[in-house]
């Protein structure tokens, strides 16, 4: 747990790396439980600043409890650090506008997909596949 005496614009920055998203779990210090706030501007290489984030906590915790507290401390809990990249040996895929029915078996390079009677695989942009039934 770090206080927000212990937080700074550059520690943020190095906490939130270079995920495609963070959540930072924050709360009142003394609170039991805490929000998690998402900034939906911010992304690799542009992480929240603190005053940010307090301002994202104080909306969500207003909206939540009905009330927030401006002077009050808070606290950084737990961060959510999520980033998405392909495996070894990835293969896209179909390719967009692609379909498949089946039933078929579609080798998607380090994975196969069953694709049973009654449904339909198209490829859409990157490497994304989108089953629905006939």
């Amino acid at each position: 747990m770090l206080a927000e005496e212990d937080l700074g614009d550059e520690s943020l920055a190095e906490l939130a790396g270079d995920a495609d998203e963070v959540g930072w779990d924050l709360r009142y210090r003394g609170q039991s439980f805490e929000l998690t706030v998402v900034d939906p501007e911010a992304g690799p290489g542009r992480p929240p600043g603190l005053a940010r984030l307090r301002e994202l906590f104080e909306e969500l915790h207003r909206e939540r409890y009905g009330y927030a507290d401006p002077e009050a401390p808070i606290e950084l809990v737990t961060i959510r650090w999520r980033r998405t990249e392909p495996g070894p040996g990835f293969s896209p895929g179909p390719a967009p506008d692609e379909s498949h029915r089946g039933p078929a078996t579609i080798d998607l390079g380090e994975a196969t997909l069953h694709l049973p009677s009654g449904w339909v695989a198209r490829g859409h942009e990157g490497g994304l596949l989108r089953l629905d039934r006939e």
